[in-house]
């Protein structure tokens, strides 16, 4: 079983932290026609207390434009250094537009 939270505390209270805790970044085209429309998830996953799965989840809609990919790689940044670096999570994968 896996467990989405979007609320970084309860994530904390369930997670087994002396499992390894992992973080990784993923995107989707949200606009095929055109390719302008990106939904981006950070994600935060370990092992709950229970022993099944349990993730952190946040996620945004931007567009494809420099503007606006400048902006998600430093909201990226902030979000592994306010949720991730604190748990000693590792990096797991980044599927990431190949501008970011």
């Amino acid at each position: 079983m896996k467990e989405r939270v979007f609320n970084y505390e309860e994530f904390t209270e369930k997670v087994d932290r002396s499992k390894p805790i992992h973080y990784a970044v993923f995107y989707k085209c949200v606009d095929p026609e055109h390719g302008v429309l990106y939904r981006v998830w950070f994600t935060v996953s370990g092992v709950s207390r229970d022993g099944h799965v349990v993730e952190f989840y946040i996620g945004k809609t931007t567009a494809a434009t420099e503007h606006a990919l400048d902006e998600i790689k430093m909201w990226l940044k902030g979000l592994e250094a306010k949720y991730a670096k604190p748990l000693g999570a590792t990096p797991g994968e980044w599927i990431y537009h190949k501008a970011l």
